[in-house]
């Protein structure tokens, strides 16, 4: 598009070139906690636009405006980026949970008399698992309260 502008002895042409299409990254794959940035190609590349960039399911993954997405749940979100135009891309965005590698408690062994409480602590590893709730139980019947 061209547009003249000005007095008659000045002349102004601005031409806007539109942006045709977005090629992203069809489909993305993250475990929980993890980060990917896309990298948008644009045609026609003299195009310019600002990229808007949106989420279907922001408790499966977030997106900034600059295109980085945050795993932040297990699912599967829609990323759509916007051209000023309309033109648009999208991609699919599956968040795998992060499963527990080990847990580790305080204490391996411990001598107590009858009626003595012991509280263990324990650790789950990796720090960002999807869940880290520990399930307490004792094998022997007997001692159990």
């Amino acid at each position: 598009m061209d547009f003249v502008a000005g007095k008659s002895s000045d002349t102004y042409t601005f031409h806007v070139v539109d942006v045709v299409d977005i090629d992203i990254a069809p489909k993305v794959d993250l475990t929980y906690g993890e980060s990917y940035t896309y990298k948008p190609v644009i045609t026609d590349a003299d195009a310019t636009t600002t990229l808007t960039w949106k989420s279907s399911n922001t408790a499966v993954a977030t997106v900034n405006a600059s295109g980085a997405v945050t795993a932040v749940g297990p699912g599967k979100a829609n990323i759509t980026c916007t051209a000023t135009n309309g033109v648009s891309a999208q991609s699919l965005v599956t968040v795998s949970p992060q499963l527990v590698e080990s847990v580790t408690l305080d204490a391996h062994s411990q001598e107590m008399n009858v009626g003595e409480d012991l509280q263990l602590q324990s650790t789950v590893l990796p720090t960002n698992a999807t869940s880290t709730a520990v399930k307490w139980m004792s094998t022997n019947k007997t001692l159990r309260r």
